[in-house]
């Protein structure tokens, strides 16, 4: 009895912390990444979301990261 009180308030502790992990991850989703890291993501074949980058200055410094990366592929990426 004591060991299945226990298992229950476990099970309980793992569900709370799985709950605060998907709130982190739900937050991060929709925050912009830095260019740099947007661009390393490009390059590594993460996942990757331009959608942030809407105003002149945010598309002028993610083609810059891109152009300093060298790499064809993350320039193509970034200008279409």
């Amino acid at each position: 009895m004591f060991s299945k009180k226990i298992k229950e308030y476990l099970v309980n502790v793992k569900m709370i912390n799985l709950s605060r992990q998907n709130f982190h991850f739900s937050i991060a989703r929709f925050t912009p990444l830095h260019p740099k890291e947007t661009v390393r993501n490009i390059l590594l074949g993460k996942q990757f979301s331009l959608e942030f980058y809407k105003s002149l200055a945010d598309k002028i410094a993610l083609l810059s990261e891109a152009t300093a990366s060298g790499d064809g592929n993350a320039i193509t990426v970034v200008n279409l």
